[in-house]
């Protein structure tokens, strides 16, 4: 009876807290489809986040073609205990319709930091309606796409470029997808930067709709390499040569920002330069000076002696 008894209390017990897990959820119709949230988030509140979700799908449904609708679940949450390097790095994560985000008071981030995440994970979202799972999307893309469209794109990402500007092996996008599960930090950001670089030079490289084109290729069944070859006419190989040559060429410069200790042991050359020249020009103006004051002695005794 006894044993009976404890039995039916957990069975209780576990009810209980499903049915608090499930009053914590609240459900949404937004553009994307239905949206349940899980909001563990005081500073967020659940209405700015499907405004945040209507105006992200409407400014990609103005650029490229729409998608279908289904639910999806978004998550806010205060946990920083999963043991993942991307949960590690990262700031927020998407798994076909479930997007998961930190909470800025784990995360450290400012509100209008938070909503570009959401922007960033909603456009992972979106990828993945376009290709369904049954097409494989590289990760440079998928990432250099979230960031290029929730405007993530920093000059921070250039620095990183080009204090790796001499690691050419880091280039290669054979290897690209490890660098997101590395367990440095530093890597880990290379490769969002390097992303980055890849798709916002796309239109630059080839049209202004190059991206779209990729898109709408996928859309009809293509894999990725086909699709950015018939988007294109060049292969990813051919254009991933072409960025490291214009990183080469245009980003070294960027180093000069990336050695303070290098300023530092040249300030006091600098300062010597600089009073070798203030001095130099200091007797240009005395000489000046001194003589023009020699004409005008010269002139007031002309004038005596007439």
């Amino acid at each position: 009876m006894l044993i009976a008894y404890q039995y039916y209390r957990k069975i209780i017990f576990f009810i209980i807290i499903f049915l608090a897990f499930l009053n914590c959820e609240e459900q949404y119709n937004s553009k994307w489809g239905v949206i349940f949230i899980e909001n563990e988030s005081s500073s967020i509140h659940n209405e700015e986040i499907i405004k945040i979700a209507n105006e992200q799908y409407e400014y990609l449904i103005r650029e490229f073609e729409k998608v279908n609708i289904s639910p999806l679940k978004i998550i806010i949450t205060n946990s920083n205990n999963i043991r993942s390097n991307i949960w590690k790095w990262s700031l927020g994560i998407t798994k076909g319709n479930k997007i998961i985000i930190k909470d800025p008071a784990i995360s450290h981030i400012t509100k209008s930091k938070f909503i570009k995440v959401l922007r960033h994970e909603l456009n992972h979202l979106y990828l993945n309606r376009i290709s369904n799972k049954k097409i494989n999307i590289p990760r440079w893309f998928e990432e250099g796409f979230a960031m290029r469209y929730a405007s993530e794109n920093s000059l921070r990402h250039k620095l990183i470029i080009a204090s790796n500007i001499n690691s050419n092996e880091l280039y290669d996008l054979n290897t690209i997808n490890q660098k997101f599960h590395s367990n440095s930090k530093r890597t880990f950001n290379f490769a969002y930067a390097y992303s980055s670089l890849l798709v916002n030079n796309l239109p630059k490289f080839y049209s202004k709709d190059a991206i779209n084109q990729i898109l709408k290729n996928i859309k009809t069944g293509n894999s990725f390499d086909e699709a950015f070859y018939l988007s294109t006419f060049s292969s990813i190989e051919h254009y991933n040569k072409r960025i490291y040559n214009l990183i080469t060429s245009k980003y070294k410069w960027f180093n000069l920002i990336q050695f303070p200790n290098f300023l530092l042991v040249l300030t006091p050359l600098i300062l010597i330069i600089g009073f070798i020249y203030k001095r130099i020009k200091n007797k240009k103006i005395i000489k000046k000076w001194e003589l023009e004051e020699e004409l005008l002695n010269s002139e007031i005794d002309n004038h005596e002696e007439e």
